[in-house]
């Protein structure tokens, strides 16, 4: 399941969330979280970057992520979710509408 963040200017932590440990243990779905350009933690640079970009850049920078995970084989790649709030809600319906083919759940 790929779960951009919301925000922008926000960023996916490395802390433990009950939700996300149940969907890895319990439910056995790996989970891609994709710290975009734009995102906090990586310097000015980055967040001035996505402005004038959002819905490009950001778009651009998840699918990567996951075109690399693929490339691991250790993914399904027949079975791809996109899932996100907020602005990872907006990049779900974009990416979606950008890659049909990509994912099998939104």
């Amino acid at each position: 399941i790929v779960i951009p963040h919301g925000g922008p200017h926000s960023c996916s932590s490395a802390m433990y969330l009950p939700a996300l440990a149940y969907l890895c243990d319990y439910g056995g779905y790996a989970l891609l979280l994709v710290n975009y350009r734009g995102s906090t933690g990586f310097g000015q640079t980055s967040i001035t970057s996505l402005p004038t970009r959002i819905g490009d850049m950001d778009r651009k920078d998840v699918m990567a992520a996951l075109e690399q995970l693929k490339k691991s084989d250790q993914v399904d790649v027949n079975k791809v979710g996109i899932v996100g709030g907020s602005h990872g809600g907006f990049l779900t319906a974009h990416c979606t509408a950008q890659h049909p083919t990509m994912f099998q759940a939104a």
